[in-house]
């Protein structure tokens, strides 16, 4: 498990991964325009220059954590993970942020979202419609 934030440093791993920030264009660019990547990555830099920026990853698959209050979050997965190694890498990040000071985390829907939320339920994470106007799910963690 690889853990960004703050400029901390990754630990090494003897698996040969990719760059969080490859793992993120690689996943956006099959379905985003370039244009589209650059600004998501724009964004990120931003976020992570206000502190507001967590990454987790393990193997190809990262989890961006963006705070959007005490101990919440607004919770993006990109991986290039074949589909079981990605299974197996969510489930270790789940794990993580169970361990973790987090409460809640938010996020909205794409045409992975069911796939991804019995996944996270087969973990042992229920996510359940948001209460928050401004996305489409939770979970507490």
């Amino acid at each position: 498990m690889n853990y960004y934030a703050d400029g901390g440093q990754a630990l090494a791993d003897p698996v040969q991964e990719m760059p969080p920030s490859q793992i993120i264009m690689a996943d956006l660019g099959r379905k985003e325009s370039p244009e589209t990547v650059q600004q998501a990555l724009q964004a990120l830099a931003q976020l992570n220059e206000q502190g507001k920026l967590f990454m987790l990853q393990e193997n190809n698959t990262v989890a961006v954590l963006i705070s959007i209050g005490d101990n919440i979050v607004e919770a993006h997965l990109f991986s290039v993970d074949k589909p079981l190694v990605m299974a197996r890498s969510l489930k270790v990040i789940l794990e993580e942020l169970k361990r973790s000071h987090l409460k809640r985390m938010y996020s909205n829907v794409d045409d992975d979202t069911p796939k991804l939320l019995a996944l996270m339920q087969n973990f042992g994470i229920e996510a359940a419609e948001s209460d928050n106007p401004e996305y489409v799910w939770m979970a507490d963690l």
